[in-house]
Order: structure tokens, then C-alpha cells, then sequence
């Protein structure tokens, strides 16, 4: 963006500006909560973008990780049996727990028997009338019968097609975390200052020279992550002399929102997941959060215990008596890799 304002006189001023304000959060929210029949095609389009759940997954670290506690939580406690892998299993969770869907293909032999259960994957995944259709990038998306397909899905009242995952709440704070670091980035890329203003007083600067400085500054560094300005006065300086001034228009100092941000997106994060703060490696700060041991104990509990008893009541009803799904107590586990730890030291 470029704004010249220039007199026809000698001592004419010439003001012009570079860089372009940068947006907060600039992309994804609008897609929130829609729930449509796809205008092109012969499916519902997710109330929540999957690919806005997939790229706050990957670019929020508080986020991933609690997803990868759970994730490891949940898969140390499987049993897997023929009909059902543990990297099946484990990737059915990831899809699960990031998109709040996880799609399961019934995989059957020459007699119609059950062979296997095989991973599709949720993001390229979407649900019709009829059938299940997993989008190609360059091709027609391939068709499913719904009964091929086991859906396992987070149940949320926003839409009776979809499942949605726990941390939509958190999805504001979760994106405005990542503004924040993109933020702070191009802050010290551009020189650890947010634009500024360059004032340069002289009655025998050319626009020759005006056009020179303003290729200069365009092409320094850094330019386009903030907005500046070139100020060109044709007067002396108020002390009688020509001279250039550069006056920085803001700087961070120890009082910024960064810390604050981050630390209260992380925060927002372990509510949403209940993860333990032992089990991510996080420190507590000034709270109080009492015994981590009765921590892990109500974790097992209240979320792995009650996840394995949602993925038995979908899962089972499809498999035969020997391929029933099962999983041990995460509280055992825990207590058996302590006095483990107990006897080696």
C-alpha cells in the first residue's frame, strides 16, 4: 500500500507509507458450526472445517501434546486381537480425539466373514444420504455403503450428521496462541521494532532521491510485516539544519501479552483434555493442583476408562465373540510401571 501526497511548491511535503497492517487470526473461524449439504456433491460438510481442526492441531503445541498424553494413555491399555490392530486403533483415536470422528472400514473374505478392520482416515472423510465418501485430490471421491463403514463420533448437539471434538470451545484462544507466535516472529525479523516512522527535513531533496529511498525501504529486511512511513519535509529541521530522524513506532517490552497468552491457551487446552500436568511435562506455576498421584488415578477413571468404554459399545456389536474389543486398567498400568521403577532404584 503506498499513499503519496505531494505540493506543487518548492517546499512541498511528501508523505508515504509501506507495509501493510497484519490481521489477527486471520483465517478459519468463519467456518465454525457450519452444517450444510455440499452444493457439488452427495454429502454434509462438517459443522467444524476439519482441515481448520487439523492445522490448530498442528500448530498449537499445549494442544498436540495433550492429544499425544491421551493418545499413548489410551493405546497402552488396548489389547489387540486379529480383526483390529493396534496402529489401527491408534490412529482411529488421533482422528477421534483431534476431529471428534473416527472412521473404521469393514473389511470382509471370499464367505462374507469379517477379516479385519482398517483405518480411514477422518479428514478427507464425509457422510452422505447413503453412502461414505473419502475426497481425492484429483480424482472422484470413493464411495462407501454405510454399512461398510463403522462410524465412532463425539457427540455434539450442533449436528446429528457429525461428531465434533471437546476442544471446538478453545478453538478462538487456541488460534489466537498461534497469531501470537507469528507475531513475535516477524517482530525481531523486522529488526525488534513494529514499524516506524522515518522523517527526513531537507528543501533540496529531489524526487529522484525521494524515489531511491522509498525502493530502499521496500526492499530492506522485513519490510510488509509492519506498517512504516516516510516523511519528506522540504524545510530545515527546527534547528536550522537538514537532518534525518528515525523514531521507532512501538516496541515490546516486558509488560507485552505474549507470556499471558500462551500461558492461558495452555491452560485452556489441559481443561478442555484433563491431562495431568505430570504427564505433560508441565510445570503448575503459582496454582495449587494438590497430589499428581490422585490426579492420574481420577484421569483414569473419568477419561481413559470412559473412552474404552465408548469404543467397546460402537466397536464390538461389528466384531465376532473372539475379536471382542478389550483393554486392561490404566490404574494397574501405572501402578506395575511404578514398582517397576520402585525396584531398579
Amino acid at each position: 500500500m503506498q499513499t503519496e501526497t505531494e505540493a506543487t511548491q518548492d517546499q512541498s511535503a511528501l508523505i508515504f507509507t509501506f507495509g501493510d497492517p497484519e490481521p489477527v487470526i486471520e483465517d478459519g473461524l468463519e467456518d465454525i458450526l457450519q452444517t450444510f449439504w455440499h452444493i457439488d456433491g452427495e454429502y454434509y460438510l462438517p459443522p467444524v472445517s476439519f482441515d481448520l481442526l487439523n492445522k490448530i492441531f498442528n500448530k498449537n503445541p499445549a494442544l498436540q501434546s495433550a492429544i499425544h498424553a491421551r493418545k499413548r494413555s489410551f493405546i497402552s491399555t488396548y489389547k489387540p486381537n486379529k480383526y483390529i490392530s493396534r496402529k489401527v486403533m491408534e490412529r482411529a483415536f488421533i482422528d477421534f480425539d483431534i476431529f471428534g470422528n473416527a472412521f473404521l472400514r469393514i473389511r470382509l473374505g471370499g464367505l462374507r466373514n469379517l477379516r479385519r478392520l482398517e483405518h480411514l482416515p477422518t479428514r478427507p472423510t464425509r457422510i452422505g444420504e447413503k453412502k461414505i465418501y473419502q475426497l481425492r485430490d484429483f480424482d472422484d471421491p470413493l464411495e462407501f455403503d454405510k454399512e461398510e463403514i463403522i462410524h465412532i463420533d463425539e457427540y455434539n448437539p450442533s449436528s446429528s450428521i457429525y461428531g465434533m471434538p471437546e476442544h471446538v470451545a478453545i478453538i478462538g484462544q487456541a488460534a489466537l496462541a498461534t497469531e501470537s507466535v507469528k507475531f513475535r516472529t516477524k517482530y525481531f525479523v523486522n529488526g525488534a521494532h513494529m514499524g516506524y516512522l522515518l522523517h527526513i527535513h531537507d528543501p533540496k531533496f529531489t524526487k529522484e532521491e525521494q524515489g531511491k529511498v522509498q525502493e530502499q525501504l521496500k526492499a530492506k529486511k522485513g519490510a510488509g510485516n509492519f506498517n512504516s512511513m516516510l516523511i519528506v519535509t522540504r524545510t530545515q529541521g527546527k534547528d536550522g539544519e537538514n537532518k534525518v530522524e528515525l523514531k521507532p513506532v512501538g516496541e515490546i517490552t516486558s509488560k507485552d501479552e505474549f507470556r499471558n497468552i500462551m500461558e492461558l491457551t495452555t491452560a485452556q487446552v489441559l481443561m478442555t483434555k484433563r491431562v495431568p500436568l505430570a504427564m505433560m511435562a508441565v510445570m503448575p506455576g503459582k496454582a495449587n493442583f494438590g497430589s499428581q498421584k490422585d490426579a492420574v488415578n481420577n484421569y483414569a477413571v473419568n477419561e481413559i476408562a470412559q473412552i474404552q468404554a465408548d469404543f467397546a459399545e460402537m466397536l464390538n456389536p461389528h466384531l465376532p465373540p473372539d475379536g471382542q474389543v478389550e483393554f486392561s486398567d490404566f490404574r494397574d498400568l501405572i501402578a506395575s510401571k511404578t514398582e517397576s521403577a520402585q525396584a531398579v532404584s
